[in-house]
């Protein structure tokens, strides 16, 4: 039987490099499709990412190792299928007996014509990753003009098939008893992940690099990753520090024990390009901006790159891990790396978040750590990974170099750094809202003063919460708004705008 036709695909410059969108009637019928310059494509099946089976066959949806999303069309099923790592996900809504779906917030937001609302508390709905697999999928709110809802899931298929749609999980429980065995098939399927990433038979080249810093969770991947023959990595020095800002990390000493060619990160500053929009877009929790240079490099580069990251490995690796997390489920404790979700699709990366592979047998993995056989690698104090510390010093990095202290890299601040972006956002604050640039300064002073007073207060011993006058004060010269929500809700709407306007109504068109 052939299936021509019935998924019916045209590339769209004017979208990120590796977003799509499709539209599908619920009752079956032709699956339409718009995608960027750097989606892989057959007749039946589109993929941005990479997974532990032979590219060619495109059976991505069956894997529990997809990085990445896709879209396949099979007898009477439509599979749209969302990464493995909750640091990505599907995004769509039903209307008019069509279902429309995409890996992008910004295109879906510019395809349907729907908007961020302004007055909306975004909290809820971008955590929904923090809840687990099984209370999908989880609401994103737009305004209430545009008629529609927007859905979220992760880590899963969304399924259209008999005229409904359903959510399945590809992930199940799996039996580990020791460092051995775990490990052992955490390398088995990375290799059939660089098998997959370097196949002769992808029309878009792929580059792999990795992230090291300081920590447990990327030393440990980028010494997974070296040994798949990654030779690259994006990481950070002490002197690179900006002022202001927590001191970064010596991420490049690691580096320089692996042998791997270190690309080093800068703080944000004003010379941080109109690329910080995406960074903003995906959620209201922050900015990974220190990753800006990363995005630029892969981009400049050209094709595509898988970068290997050690997200959610502070849940999975840590001896400590609360009790709440240990069951049959992935439940986050951050949205880290889902602030990447926009700008790796428009600068064409794959975030191979390692600890996610497994994630659900969590309890298995927290047991292994705590076992006896695991304590030569156990430091006994509040940060304590022995699996990642076993795998890192088993590859020759010296015990002082890593795992001493643990430090973030999401940033909290309250405009752009982008000169030309920081205008911008003024200038729609005063003619959105009325907030002019005045108030905003006044609450930036305030938000500076209430940080300083609160960590003197913690040093004494007091809540920070005994500060409630400052958070008043700030709400109010805001009007009941926190700047940094909103820079996510005009990043993302004045993104999917530039979405309508450079598509077209011909390529808008063939979603309909």
């Amino acid at each position: 039987m052939t299936h021509k036709g019935v998924l019916n695909a045209v590339p769209c410059a004017a979208l990120p490099k590796l977003a799509w969108v499709a539209s599908m009637p619920l009752s079956g019928g032709e699956v339409r499709v718009v995608h960027g310059t750097a989606v892989e494509r057959a007749d039946r099946w589109l993929v941005e990412g990479v997974w532990d089976a032979p590219f060619s066959r495109g059976e991505f949806h069956t894997s529990e190792a997809l990085f990445g999303s896709g879209l396949r069309v099979d007898d009477g099923r439509t599979v749209a299928v969302a990464s493995t790592g909750l640091v990505d996900r599907l995004l769509y809504f039903v209307n008019a007996g069509r279902l429309t779906v995409s890996n992008s917030l910004v295109t879906l937001l510019g395809v349907s014509g729907a908007r961020l609302d302004l007055d909306h508390h975004y909290g809820p709905d971008c955590s929904a990753s923090l809840r687990g697999l099984f209370g999908q999928p989880y609401g994103l709110r737009v305004d209430a003009a545009s008629g529609i809802q927007f859905q979220q899931i992760y880590h899963g298929n969304l399924v259209v098939a008999g005229g409904t749609v359903s959510i399945e999980m590809r992930s199940r429980s799996r039996a580990f008893d020791s460092f051995e065995s775990y490990v052992g098939e955490l390398r088995a399927t990375l290799l059939r992940v660089r098998d997959n990433f370097m196949s002769t038979e992808r029309r878009v080249p792929v580059r792999a690099y990795t992230t090291v810093s300081s920590g447990y969770d990327s030393a440990a991947v980028a010494c997974l990753a070296r040994e798949l023959g990654v030779t690259e990595c994006f990481t950070t020095r002490p002197d690179a520090t900006r002022k202001g800002w927590v001191p970064l990390e010596d991420g490049a000493a690691i580096a320089d024990a692996l042998g791997l060619e270190a690309h080093l990160l800068q703080p944000p500053s004003e010379r941080t390009t109109a690329d910080e929009q995406n960074f903003l877009a995906p959620t209201q929790w922050g900015s990974e901006l220190i990753f800006h240079d990363m995005a630029r490099l892969i981009c400049n580069t050209g094709g595509a790159a898988v970068v290997f990251t050690g997200y959610h490995g502070d849940k999975v690796w840590d001896v400590a891990t609360a009790e709440r997390y240990l069951v049959d489920d992935i439940v986050r404790g951050d949205t880290s790396g889902l602030n990447l979700s926009e700008i790796r699709l428009e600068s064409g990366f794959f975030n191979v978040a390692v600890p996610f592979l497994f994630a659900r047998n969590i309890r298995a993995l927290v047991d292994i750590a705590r076992s006896p056989a695991m304590n030569p690698w156990r430091l006994g104090n509040d940060y304590d990974r022995p699996i990642p510390r076993r795998i890192v010093e088993e590859a020759g990095v010296p015990r002082g170099l890593f795992g001493h202290e643990k430090r973030v890299v999401m940033s909290y601040y309250q405009h752009p750094f982008n000169p030309e972006l920081r205008e911008r956002y003024f200038l729609w604050l005063d003619e959105q809202l009325g907030i002019g640039r005045l108030r905003v300064r006044a609450s930036e002073l305030i938000c500076d003063l209430d940080w300083k007073l609160g960590s003197i207060l913690a040093r004494l011993g007091r809540p920070a919460g005994s500060i409630g006058i400052a958070a008043r004060l700030k709400r109010k010269l805001v009007r009941g708004h926190d700047p940094r929500h909103l820079m996510f809700k005009w990043s993302a709407n004045e993104l999917a705008a530039r979405v309508r306007d450079h598509a077209g109504p011909g390529v808008l068109g063939h979603l309909s």
